[in-house]
């Protein structure tokens, strides 16, 4: 049961009381193995109570975005962690459950910069636990067991990943080692996107590394920031366009093709043709000192007697 199938606006509109009918009438506990509350920013948990105690749902996911989009809303949801874990904690206090994957909300893992919220951490070292006492989970891939002890980040809060379980892929649910490698790449098998913070395998999502600082996204979720030189091909991120964009144009390359000169002491950003531009706060190497500084840096320092040459003359 996915409410990302409805439009929209129609999921953002639903109330509480509107997903608990829903899910009564079609007897949820008993047959739904997979929900995901996508767009559902309306609710605060107590419609999903019909859940409580259910063996059947396999996969929750509360982080209420549809898949390849950011996690981090604003305004925040009014979604309870009170209400939403006691549901959880009555799914796995059930030896016979059939929970396998729990997506939470961006913020209740990362509550920046206050520590995640408490029930969120006593119900994942639980959740753990279960799921090693569940007996052998085995890679679907090379038929590996995987060590149910290390299935997610719960010791450093400010990852990106923390909490959020590392061997199984968030859109078909099977499990996956790290040590198997997808069949067209060196990628592993299962792999995070830093933007929607989920894990896929190489089946179901198509990943891509940024050029520059080598972070993973998926398709989805990479932008489309090509390197400006026409011999290059290099993809990157918007946190790695942003710190090597001319601040003028706004054209951006990669590391290698850098076109940019920076000023050592503000850090201004300038490429060399946007630099020779008349009323262009430019970047220049001093023809003295070798110094990169923009003009108005050059400028100040001058008048302030900081150096006793400007560029290109004494």
């Amino acid at each position: 049961l996915d409410f990302g199938d409805i439009e929209k606006e129609l999921a953002a509109k639903l109330t509480d009381d509107d997903i608990s009918k829903i899910l009564l009438h079609i007897d949820a506990a008993q047959k739904v193995k997979r929900l995901r509350l996508t767009n559902c920013i309306n609710i605060s948990g107590s419609g999903l109570a019909s859940l409580r105690y259910s063996t059947s749902i396999e996969q929750i996911d509360l982080s209420l975005v549809e898949a390849h989009k950011s996690p981090i809303l604003d305004p925040t949801p009014p979604l309870s962690c009170d209400q939403v874990v006691s549901i959880l904690e009555s799914i796995i206090s059930d030896e016979r459950n059939s929970l396998k994957h729990v997506q939470f909300p961006h913020d209740w893992r990362r509550k920046d910069p206050v520590e995640p919220q408490v029930q969120v951490l006593e119900f994942l070292g639980r959740y753990v636990v279960m799921l090693i006492n569940r007996g052998a989970t085995c890679c679907d891939k090379c038929n590996q067991t995987i060590f149910m002890g290390d299935c997610m980040e719960l010791l450093d809060h400010e990852y990106d990943c923390f909490g959020v379980q590392n061997h199984i892929c968030s859109i078909c649910s099977k499990n996956f080692c790290h040590s198997c490698s997808a069949d067209d790449n060196y990628f592993s098998s299962v792999m995070f996107c830093s933007t929607c913070e989920r894990y896929y395998c190489s089946k179901c999502v198509t990943m891509e590394e940024c050029g520059v600082c080598e972070v993973m996204f998926c398709v989805g979720c990479l932008p489309d920031n090509e390197c400006a030189s026409p011999r290059c091909s290099i993809n990157f991120c918007n946190s790695c366009h942003s710190n090597n964009s001319c601040w003028e144009c706004d054209t951006s390359w990669c590391n290698e093709c850098n076109d940019c000169t920076y000023c050592e002491w503000c850090d201004e950003r300038c490429c060399v043709s946007c630099s020779k531009k008349e009323g262009v706060n430019g970047v220049h190497h001093c023809d003295y000192c070798i110094m990169a500084q923009c003009n108005q840096c050059r400028l100040n320092r001058s008048q302030s007697g900081d150096f006793a040459h400007t560029f290109g003359g004494e």
